[in-house]
């Protein structure tokens, strides 16, 4: 009896518009040139499957290594980048901006963000993501905080 061959895993496409945009950035360049680009520039976070799992919009929770490294290898901004993801999964409102750097913050909200750095990034993105699964189960708005 002949083996079944198995099909491959197909991964969920959860930043489908975000990964359109990605992909035309690129331009002619091949993803191994990006890829030569980044490491040349210091970034090693920037491998042809972490590019290929952005550009095919299956990296749901980027690591903030990664998205620096594709933003220096394209010449662009990491901030922009950044905020796009954080609006596509955590549901931010377009119209709401970071807080200037030069305001003061809360000193638990300071101590709990300094604590929060000092994680590797991939450790960092797994707490994010577990606090946000947290606050939407405890039904805590995201933008105010508050229990809804």
């Amino acid at each position: 009896m002949a083996k079944r061959a198995k099909k491959p895993r197909q991964r969920t496409v959860v930043h489908a518009d975000i990964a359109a945009d990605l992909v035309q950035l690129r331009g002619e360049k091949s993803a191994g040139q990006m890829v030569s680009l980044a490491r040349r520039r210091g970034h090693t976070a920037l491998t042809p499957q972490s590019l290929r799992g952005l550009e095919e919009g299956t990296t749901r929770y980027p690591d903030q290594a990664l998205l620096r490294a594709f933003a220096d290898a394209y010449g662009m901004d990491y901030e922009p980048l950044a905020w796009l993801f954080i609006k596509a999964n955590y549901g931010v409102a377009p119209e709401w901006e970071p807080p200037e750097l030069s305001v003061p913050l809360d000193p638990e909200v300071e101590t709990a963000a300094r604590l929060l750095e000092s994680f590797p990034p991939a450790l960092r993105t797994t707490l994010l993501a577990a606090l946000h699964t947290l606050a939407e189960a405890l039904g805590i708005d995201r933008r105010t905080g508050r229990s809804a």
